[in-house]
């Protein structure tokens, strides 16, 4: 009996010291001179920091490229890659080439940092790497970086 009330208390102490697995909304907003990008999702503090329900729009004024693209809606196929540790928060947002227009691959990297104390807002930059066609038919890359702010909650 005496083997068994100590089994209990080493499980019960073994459960106590597990890490906790919590889960906080969050929304990222891009919105300057070249794009907008409005995502949100679910993220996990734990158990591989796993982000689900991954949705928003990205889309480009249109002296980005010198006409009109398209709106993208995102998912989670759309996010390959993020990383929440130690007050970091990155999302890697990549659009295979559309069929319809003369677009390449697009990667989005979303970089930021937590405020301090304030452990919901963070801010930082955002890096675009896109890939078109020109009128002459080469490929050209287009280059952009901007501000972005997520919140969690």
């Amino acid at each position: 009996m005496k083997h068994a009330a100590s089994m209990v208390l080493f499980c019960l102490a073994g459960l106590a010291s597990t890490p906790a697995f919590a889960t906080a909304r969050f929304d990222c907003t891009i919105a300057d001179a070249d794009l907008t990008l409005d995502v949100t999702g679910i993220v996990g503090d734990g158990l591989g920091d796993v982000i689900s329900g991954f949705a928003g729009t990205l889309a480009f004024s249109d002296a980005l490229l010198g006409e009109r693209l398209p709106t993208f809606e995102l998912t989670g196929e759309n996010l390959p890659h993020h990383w929440l540790f130690d007050g970091e928060f990155r999302l890697h947002v990549h659009v295979p080439a559309p069929a319809t227009t003369a677009l390449g691959d697009l990667d989005l990297a979303l970089v930021t940092i937590g405020g301090g104390d304030d452990e919901t807002h963070f801010s930082g930059e955002y890096r675009l790497h896109l890939l078109a066609t020109g009128h002459d038919g080469l490929e050209v890359r287009h280059d952009r970086v901007g501000r972005v702010t997520c919140v969690m909650g």
